[in-house]
């Protein structure tokens, strides 16, 4: 009977085989992702979170703007403060269009009705008429059909938006015209648009400016 000794030889061990990935090992890599692949934080470090890409963050970011959460929301050029003449041109622009929408009402008087008080309704009316159509032209836009048609516009002073109904209307339109009819503080509201903020009177009251659109 043979006996173990010194010099036995010792059990040799199989050599480790090389590490091939089946088929099956290869499809958990198909379903990896971006985030996957993400490297993750180690303790005590602070993780940077995960932020959109590509045409997704600049989609986040137009819609950030169109709703007010980052940018201004305006769909209007604002552009620098609007020359007095061009102002001016304007105004008579403005004088233009409300001589011509008045004058229907005029022929229907001249032509149609007989006596003073149906006289004297039709032209309320086409003065209701004119205000509301100018009314609602500054509320909307902050532009008057001449400031239309000369390319600026009326915004207010602090945040360059639209001055709305009662700082574009009530305040500037209807309030600057009663100062605008008083003597002397009419021409000096109207010479304030020479300063260096080019306001008038009434663009003072209002807290508006007109800049070019």
């Amino acid at each position: 009977m043979a006996t173990g000794g010194a010099g036995a030889a010792a059990p040799q061990r199989a050599a480790p085989r090389p590490f091939a990935p089946s088929v099956a090992d290869a499809g958990l890599f198909d379903e990896l992702t971006e985030g996957d692949l993400q490297s993750v934080a180690q303790p005590g470090m602070p993780s940077a979170a995960p932020g959109p890409s590509g045409n997704t963050g600049k989609l986040l970011q137009e819609q950030a703007a169109t709703a007010g959460g980052g940018g201004s929301g305006r769909n209007f050029r604002v552009g620098p403060l609007a020359s007095p003449w061009i102002r001016l041109v304007a105004s008579y622009v403005d004088s233009f269009v409300m001589f011509f929408l008045l004058v229907p009402f005029a022929l229907l008087n001249e032509f149609v009705m007989v006596g003073e008080g149906l006289s004297a309704a039709v032209g309320l009316i086409g003065l209701i008429l004119i205000v509301a159509i100018y009314a609602i032209m500054v509320t909307k836009s902050g532009q008057t059909p001449g400031k239309k048609l000369c390319k600026i516009r009326i915004v207010r002073a602090d945040n360059q938006q639209l001055p709305g109904f009662v700082k574009g209307v009530v305040v500037r339109g209807w309030l600057g015209t009663v100062v605008f009819y008083f003597p002397i503080l009419g021409l000096v509201g109207m010479l304030l648009i020479f300063g260096a903020r080019r306001q008038t009177l009434w663009d003072i009251m209002a807290g508006t400016i007109v800049v070019e659109s």
